[in-house]
């Protein structure tokens, strides 16, 4: 679910809901390892 809604919140744009969720959920974090992958990716 972290690294889904980590996928998401990189392709939106300024979404405050899922910025609620990352600071409700997972302490304000996106996944790492998903955020190396995009990075990888690019």
């Amino acid at each position: 679910m972290h690294a889904s809604l980590t996928l998401f919140s990189e392709a939106s744009n300024d979404e405050f809901l899922l910025e609620t969720i990352f600071d409700v959920w997972f302490d304000g974090l996106l996944d790492e390892e998903t955020m190396n992958d995009l990075y990888l990716m690019s």
